[in-house]
């Protein structure tokens, strides 16, 4: 349970200090950011299968229960968005442009500042849960789904989105002065699957994202990057995105022979063999043990029949 966890002693670090859980989507977009910066700091893993992520300590300091917060001394920063903007301020590096906004980083891009902007809101805005489930439920449009997206680990998936219902509705209970605060997490999850039984609904999520694609196909012509020749975090965030995307087996619907999408293939590729990538997301066998402890023992015969390639990387799925 969430109330058998204490504030742990790396909180009393000086130094950086990214409490995350490497199999989630945002932490990801983080360490990433970490390491393009070429920063030192210590990871700090959450124990989502046990909840921690509801401890009465974490809550303190990502009050909306946000997956990671980044501490820096005194300074503590939740949620991904506002990680990303401190680093960009607080830290600076000549060989890499990170820089969002600003006279400095216009000088180098060959984007407007408008533009940039617009980007960046249309890509924080994609609800990278919300196409996950939907694509468990409406298949039809993955012609090219990765393991462990398949079949049963899919089903079990879904089961277990389901059964965090049932746990903060136990944990509201048990934790009465944290009722609001699970209740609103309870709602959001409910509202989304009922959302996204509609078709239709998974229908406009598509399509928002066809035609952000659409608009930076146009807009990486003869640059490496979005913004030119420098990675910034928005393509963090693009090419995060373009992975999970790749891993749903959606590739062929966003960017495959019917699209003509050359460059952002070209770009993905490109943003898969950096370093910094590689470090930030988890090996197979890591996130192979990660998911046991996230799928309900019922399904677990199941995982095992499509055995252990099916597994690895699922854990992703269900915290985004």
């Amino acid at each position: 349970m969430a109330t058998t966890f204490k504030k742990p002693d790396i909180a009393e670090s000086d130094g950086i200090v990214l409490y995350c859980y490497p199999h989630n989507y945002y932490s990801q977009k983080a360490l990433i950011a970490l390491h393009e910066k070429h920063l030192e700091f210590q990871v700090y893993t959450l124990d989502v299968a046990n909840g921690e992520q509801f401890s009465e300590w974490f809550i303190e300091m990502s009050p909306r229960g946000d997956i990671p917060v980044l501490q820096d001394g005194l300074f503590i920063i939740p949620e991904t968005t506002k990680i990303l903007y401190y680093l960009d301020h607080r830290y600076k590096v000549s060989e890499n442009l990170l820089q969002n906004g600003g006279s400095e980083a216009h000088k180098f891009s060959t984007l407007s500042a408008e533009k940039e902007e617009n980007y960046r809101t249309r890509l924080d805005k994609m609800p990278v849960g919300a196409l996950t489930i939907g694509c468990f439920l409406h298949d039809k449009y993955c012609t090219k789904i990765k393991p462990p997206y398949l079949g049963p680990v899919r089903d079990a998936l879904l089961a277990a989105d389901a059964q965090l219902v049932t746990e903060l509705t136990n944990l509201a209970i048990y934790k009465p002065e944290l009722h609001d605060f699970f209740q609103r997490k309870i709602s959001k999850l409910q509202r989304r699957r009922h959302v996204l039984m509609d078709e239709e609904n998974f229908k406009i999520i598509l399509n928002s994202i066809d035609s952000l694609l659409g608009d930076i196909e146009k807009d990486l012509r003869g640059n490496p990057w979005i913004c030119g020749a420098h990675l910034t975090f928005l393509d963090i965030s693009l090419g995060l995105f373009l992975q999970r995307i790749h891993m749903l087996g959606l590739e062929e619907y966003f960017w495959g022979k019917d699209k003509n999408r050359p460059r952002l293939e070209q770009y993905f590729t490109r943003f898969m063999e950096r370093d910094s990538v590689k470090k930030s997301i988890p090996s197979s066998i890591s996130t192979m043990k990660a998911i046991w402890g996230t799928i309900p023992s019922s399904y677990k015969y199941a995982v095992l029949a499509v055995g252990v390639s099916s597994v690895a990387l699922a854990s992703s799925v269900m915290l985004k």
